[in-house]
């Protein structure tokens, strides 16, 4: 079976051999299919019926509001079960956009096929709803600490899971300037006029890809919600 090292790292088959897996996926129809960067994956306000697997590249995912303003929430790398939570809903449409960030490679299963392969092995039906438990808690947390909040506090929030990340108050912001206004939901002046105020302020010291952190303890008090929570949600 082709991608069976990458498809095997799915979380869905933790604690299962390749041989498993191949033997388990053997049993079953699916399809591969490949989408190019910038496409959609899943539409926003789509129903699903099937299961995707993401066995090569990276997706992310956004949503726009009322005002044409759009937020950046989620980004993820293959190996990675995507929509899994919705594939049971019944009429249930999928709250975001995903769009292929790269090249993608996607493992398609169908939502009869899945039943087939939860019913025949009980270590794939744990760790599908420990998936759907993971992930529904995980965006729950970003859309409650990140999306409703002044661009000060993303940026305070973003900047200290970086800190965590890197285990250093001087941190290496890898993305550009266009990528984080994106990834915040702003245009890029916007961006750089509160990244000013804050090293203005005193709350940083920013000097081209590099941020130095000088007042995190009030940078965490001003996070209104528990800011381990927030900063665990956040990922790049």
């Amino acid at each position: 079976m082709e991608d069976l090292k990458q498809i095997s790292a799915c979380t869905l088959f933790n604690g299962m051999s390749e041989t498993s897996v191949a033997e388990l996926l053997s049993k079953i129809n699916y399809t591969f299919k490949t989408y190019a960067k910038g496409d959609y994956l899943i539409k926003k306000d789509s129903y699903l019926k099937s299961l995707f697997i993401l066995v090569e590249g990276e997706v992310y995912g956004e949503v726009t509001d009322e005002n044409g303003k759009v937020f950046h929430l989620t980004e993820q790398k293959a190996p990675m079960a995507l929509a899994s939570a919705l594939v049971f809903g019944k009429d249930l449409e999928y709250p975001l956009d995903i769009l292929a960030k790269t090249n993608l490679k996607i493992l398609q299963i169908e939502k009869t096929e899945v039943m087939n392969l939860m019913q025949t092995n009980q270590l794939f039906f744990q760790n599908y709803m420990e998936k759907v438990a993971e992930r529904t808690h995980f965006l729950h947390n970003k859309i409650s600490c990140f999306s409703l909040r002044t661009l000060k506090e993303k940026l305070f929030v973003y900047l200290l899971r970086l800190s965590k990340d890197q285990n250093s108050d001087t941190l290496t912001i890898k993305k550009s300037q266009s990528e984080l206004a994106h990834h915040f939901g702003v245009n890029r002046p916007s961006l750089t006029r509160e990244i000013r105020n804050l090293h203005n302020n005193g709350f940083i010291q920013a000097e081209g890809k590099e941020i130095k952190l000088l007042k995190k303890q009030d940078m965490q008090r001003m996070i209104a919600c528990n800011s381990s929570s927030c900063i665990n949600s956040l990922r790049d």
